[in-house]
């Protein structure tokens, strides 16, 4: 469960490794990633947030991947699947809008 992971724990890991994003940013991303591609695999966010060569310890990897999978759980958990919108639907302009389908 992503509530039993201290933030500054990850903030640490990340900064210890010369994560090229802060925690808060590392997490949006792969919750934004896990939203728009599939499959998204740990590796593709680690590709993502950290440097080419960064050395993690065994103790980082094990944060890292208890984040991920308890961010992409907690998705699933929750249903979270996206369908496109059209205007005439709930898009209060022209422009289409992408919804989860638990919202509508």
């Amino acid at each position: 469960m992503i509530s039993d992971i201290r933030f500054k724990d990850f903030e640490d890991v990340l900064a210890t490794a010369g994560s090229l994003a802060d925690a808060a940013e590392a997490h949006g991303s792969l919750c934004g990633a896990l939203c728009s591609m599939s499959p998204y695999k740990m590796q593709d966010w680690v590709n993502e947030i950290l440097p080419d060569g960064a050395a993690l310890s065994d103790e980082s990897s094990a944060m890292l991947e208890r984040v991920f999978t308890a961010t992409a759980t907690s998705f699933g958990e929750q249903g979270m699947e996206f369908e496109y919108a059209s205007s005439g639907g709930m898009a209060t302009s022209n422009k289409p809008a992408w919804f989860s389908r638990s919202w509508g």
